[in-house]
């Protein structure tokens, strides 16, 4: 389970991509140098990273949450990971995990809400481990840190669907800013040992040209 991301306009929504995003109908001004945002750098890397496992296991724990699903069975499905870092210090990660034979992580509580996504010409993509430490709006570093994901994805299949779970208190949050839809109850995700439900968020072509815009 994550704390988590993705959007574009809702059916019938005339708000832009980006104001579901970052609150606004405009494309994002160039950051000041007095935001937090400012002076951040970005690696992406296949597999998981000791640093980003570290941060995301102390985030968890200090929520109470458990830390099974941390750097260990998460890892068996391909993906990437992206670091967000300001200086030498690691502000915030996520893992964007890639449907296989292997299945995803969420597979687990979610099997047959995932299963009627899937389909000969979809690519589902499982945001998991994400966890900010950082003084800056988790809406624009969850924006930066898929945007680099995407980017590092663009020679592979585009992505169709985007999964996550979450608690549900958190889930409102996905729903109305990021555009997400609930396809799954709430259950108790065994990794967390915490509540969970799953969203899910259709991707279009249109998103991931933003996406992969300059």
């Amino acid at each position: 389970m994550n704390a988590s991301l993705v959007a574009a306009p809702l059916a019938g929504s005339k708000r832009s991509f980006w104001s579901r995003w970052i609150g606004s109908d405009e494309a994002p001004p160039a950051v000041p140098r007095s935001d937090p945002m400012a002076g951040l750098d970005f690696e992406v890397a296949s597999g998981g990273l000791p640093a980003a496992s570290a941060l995301a296991k102390r985030r968890y724990q200090q929520r109470g949450l458990g830390t099974v699903g941390v750097g260990g069975t998460g890892d068996r499905v391909p993906g990437i990971t992206v670091l967000a870092k300001h200086g030498a210090h690691l502000w915030a990660t996520l893992r964007l995990g890639l449907d296989s034979i292997a299945g995803l992580q969420a597979d687990t509580h979610y099997r047959q809400e995932i299963d009627r996504l899937r389909g000969s010409s979809r690519h589902i993509a499982e945001v998991t481990r994400l966890a900010i430490d950082a003084p800056c709006p988790p809406g624009a570093m969850l924006m930066e840190m898929f945007r680099q994901a995407v980017r590092q994805l663009r020679h592979q299949a585009p992505i169709t669907d985007l999964v996550i779970e979450v608690n549900p208190r958190h889930a409102r949050f996905y729903v109305q800013r990021f555009g997400f839809i609930q396809i799954g109850d709430e259950r108790i995700c065994s990794r967390v040992g915490a509540p969970a439900v799953l969203l899910h968020r259709p991707i279009s072509s249109a998103d991931l040209a933003t996406w992969l815009a300059d």
